[in-house]
């Protein structure tokens, strides 16, 4: 199954570490992070197929799909 890019928001830094090492064991890969006043936000390529496990985490806001990853 493809790779997607996702956006996951987490509830806090903290979580967001650990939703980033769930990610990882996953198989998924970061590809950017973000840490604002409020908001703590990755991106990461993930696999479709996995992202369940994202959005049934307690530490994730959100998860919203950014797009496909394509090698040609």
């Amino acid at each position: 199954m493809p790779a997607q890019i996702h956006i996951i928001e987490c509830k806090s830094s903290e979580g967001m570490d650990r939703a980033k090492q769930v990610v990882e064991k996953k198989g998924g890969k970061i590809t950017y992070t973000s840490i604002m006043p409020g908001k703590h936000e990755f991106h990461a390529e993930f696999p479709e197929d996995q992202i369940s496990t994202l959005e049934s985490n307690d530490d994730v806001k959100s998860v919203e799909i950014s797009g496909d990853v394509s090698i040609n």
